[in-house]
C-alpha cells in the first residue's frame, strides 16, 4: 500500500471484497472503509511492519479482519451503489 495521496480506493475495496485483510494510511478515502487500528501514519514505517506483522502472527485477528472486510466491501458492489445513484437523482426530479 502506498503512503501517497492519491492511492487508489477502489484497489482496497477490491482486495476487501476477496475476504482479505488490509493495512492502510491514514488518508481519505481509507479512513472511510477501515477500521482505524488498521490504519498507520504516512511514513511510519514500523507501525507498518508491526501492522502487518500482527496479521501474519495472529491467525484470529487474520481471520476477523478478513471477514469483517468481505461485509464491508459488499457495500460496494455495482447493485448497490446504482441503486442509491437512482435514487439520489430522482430525488432531485421530485415535486
Amino acid at each position: 500500500i502506498s503512503s501517497k495521496p492519491g492511492n487508489c480506493v477502489a484497489t482496497t475495496i477490491e482486495a476487501m471484497s476477496f475476504g482479505l485483510p488490509v493495512v492502510a494510511t491514514q488518508l481519505p478515502g481509507f479512513e472511510e472503509i477501515l477500521e482505524k487500528e488498521d490504519l498507520v501514519r504516512p511514513g511510519d514505517v514500523k507501525a507498518f511492519v508491526i501492522a502487518i506483522e500482527t496479521l501474519l502472527l495472529s491467525k484470529d485477528i487474520f481471520n476477523k479482519k478478513s471477514c469483517k472486510n468481505l461485509a464491508v466491501s459488499s457495500s460496494f458492489l455495482y447493485e448497490k451503489l446504482h441503486k442509491k445513484r437512482c435514487k439520489y437523482y430522482r430525488s432531485f426530479t421530485k415535486d
